[in-house]
């Protein structure tokens, strides 16, 4: 795919700012309610942030999204825009 313009490029230092703020989340106070009663279960987004912060590896998704055919970018209202296309694994669905 030389040539063509990916889909997804983040710098390192924008990676290194969101692992700071994911690191730095303000949680707030416990919820009287337990669980999913909530909402979300209270150590979900807590297991998500430190997974995004520590062990997710954004190289290996920003390369598969941009190993996909897509559209050249075009705009729209201000903002640049790609699309990808993708074929249901699902018989039925394609």
């Amino acid at each position: 795919m030389s040539g063509t313009v990916p889909m997804i490029s983040v710098t390192d230092a924008e990676l290194d700012e969101l692992r700071t703020r994911l690191l730095n989340t303000r949680w707030p106070t416990a919820w009287p309610l337990n669980g999913w009663d909530a909402g979300t279960a209270e150590g979900e987004p807590r297991r998500l942030v430190e997974y995004w912060a520590s062990d997710d590896d954004w190289r290996v998704h920003e390369a598969a999204v941009n190993a996909l055919r897509g559209s050249p970018p075009a705009r729209s209202s201000r903002t640049p825009t790609r699309s990808a296309a993708l074929s249901s694994m699902s018989p039925p669905a394609r």
